[in-house]
C-alpha cells in the first residue's frame, strides 16, 4: 500500500471518529442555527433548490461577509479549543469543503451515499472533517454512519483503491458516485454483516465528530424526524500536513494562528500559504 494511503488507514483505525460532546453550546447552537438559516436563504437567490453552501460563496465581493460571522463565533466555543489540542496552533480551515446543511426531512433522496473524502481531499496530507449537528441525531435527525475496525477499514481501501488506479488522480479528484453501493453490496465488499461494523452515535445538538478522509461514511437512513436537520461540517488540517492536492488547487483558505494567547485569521487561496 503506499504509505500516505497507509499512514491515513492506520489512523482511521485507530483514533477516528474521535467524537466531543458539548462542541457547542445552547447558545452556541442557536446562534450557528440561525446563521445557517441566513447563509441557505442567500445560497438560494442563485440555487434556488439547494440545502447547502461551502463558507468559500461567502468570501466574494458581493455577498454577504457570512463566513467572517461563522468563524468568528467559532473561536470562542469548545470545538476551536478542541482541535487546538488536536492540531496545534495552525490549522487550516479548507473553505471550499466547509458546509453548513439545512436538510429537509422530507428530501431522502439527499442522503450521501457510503463515500471517502479522499475523492476530493487526496491522501498526501491528512484532511479532518468536524462534523457538528445543530439538532438532536441518530435518534431524531438523521446523523452519519461510520464503518469501523480494521478489516473492513483495510477492505473498504483496497476496494477505492483498485478503482482509483485508472480512475482518479489528484489533478482530477473525480468522485466515485456509488462506488461502494448499497448496504447489501457494501456487506458484500466488506466480507462482513454491516451490523458487526457500522456504528451511527447519538449526538445531541452541539456535540461533535472528527474523522479523517480515510474513514467510510454515508448519511443515517431517513428517520421519522420532521423538519430540517442543521448542520455545520468544518474541514481542517494543519498546516504541516496540508494535502498537497489541496494546496496546489489554490482554492479558498483561512489560516488560523494562535500567538501569545491571541487568534489571528487570514484569508488566502491555498497556493499562498506558508509552508508548514
Amino acid at each position: 500500500m503506499n504509505p500516505d494511503i497507509e499512514r491515513l488507514v492506520s489512523r482511521a483505525i485507530e483514533i477516528y471518529p474521535k467524537g466531543l460532546r458539548g462542541a457547542l453550546n445552547a447558545d452556541e447552537v442557536a446562534a450557528y442555527r440561525g446563521l445557517v438559516d441566513h447563509m441557505i436563504d442567500v445560497s438560494q437567490e442563485w440555487a434556488p433548490d439547494t440545502n447547502w453552501c461551502p463558507l468559500a460563496k461567502f468570501l466574494e465581493p458581493d455577498r454577504p461577509k457570512l463566513a467572517d460571522d461563522m468563524l468568528s463565533r467559532f473561536v470562542p466555543t469548545r470545538a476551536f479549543a478542541f482541535l487546538r489540542e488536536t492540531l496545534g496552533d495552525r490549522i487550516v480551515i479548507l473553505l471550499q469543503h466547509t458546509i453548513v446543511r439545512r436538510r429537509d426531512a422530507s428530501r431522502t433522496g439527499d442522503r450521501s451515499p457510503w463515500h471517502l473524502d479522499v475523492d476530493f481531499m487526496g491522501y498526501d496530507g491528512e484532511m479532518l472533517n468536524m462534523w457538528i449537528p445543530l439538532v438532536d441525531v441518530g435518534a431524531g435527525h438523521p446523523g452519519l454512519t461510520f464503518i469501523i475496525g480494521e478489516e473492513a477499514t483495510r477492505r473498504a481501501w483496497a476496494h477505492w483503491s483498485a478503482w482509483a488506479e485508472s480512475n482518479w488522480s489528484p489533478a482530477s479528484r473525480v468522485a466515485a458516485k456509488d462506488l461502494f453501493g448499497d448496504d447489501t453490496r457494501l456487506a458484500e465488499i466488506l466480507g462482513t454483516d454491516l451490523t458487526d461494523v457500522a456504528r451511527t452515535p447519538i449526538l445531541k445538538a452541539g456535540d461533535a465528530i472528527l474523522f479523517n478522509q480515510a474513514v467510510l461514511h454515508r448519511t443515517q437512513d431517513p428517520t421519522a424526524a420532521i423538519g430540517p436537520r442543521y448542520s455545520v461540517e468544518l474541514r481542517l488540517a494543519t498546516l504541516s500536513d496540508l494535502p498537497q492536492t489541496y494546496r496546489a488547487a489554490a482554492l479558498p483558505s483561512a489560516l488560523v494562528s494562535v500567538e501569545g494567547g491571541r487568534v489571528a485569521m487570514k484569508y488566502m487561496p491555498s497556493d499562498r500559504l506558508p509552508a508548514g
